[in-house]
């Protein structure tokens, strides 16, 4: 209960909306966004084994509001003529809804198979 809850907590407190539009931002990166798409896949891989619980549906939608707050403190005036043309917030959450797909790939790769081959 420990452990799921732990990891629970590592995941849904990282900003990874505002560590992905930072790199792309500052270094013309697309490494955060890739990363981003790996940890949304691993999470649902990890429900799916059980390793961690349902409430892990909960995590984009934290991380989401937790990248929101950080947008909105540190992000300056260009970004908003970087991020075009959905601007800083709407790119954001059209990510967010794209890790949505992540978790669902991860769920369906998480599937156990009856018949393992040997």
């Amino acid at each position: 209960m420990i452990r799921r809850l732990a990891l629970f907590l590592l995941f849904a407190l990282i900003p990874y909306g505002y560590i992905g539009m930072q790199l792309d931002f500052s270094y013309h990166a697309l490494s955060g966004y890739i990363g981003w798409g790996v940890v949304f896949i691993l999470i649902g891989f990890l429900t799916r084994r059980r390793i961690l619980g349902l409430e892990c549906i909960a995590i984009p939608f934290i991380s989401y509001g937790i990248s929101y707050i950080c947008v909105q403190a540190f992000q300056n005036e260009r970004w908003s003529y970087f991020f075009i043309p959905f601007g800083v917030e709407g790119s954001l959450l059209l990510f967010y809804i794209l890790s949505l797909f992540g978790l669902g790939i991860g769920l369906l790769i998480g599937k156990k198979k009856k018949n393992p081959a040997l």
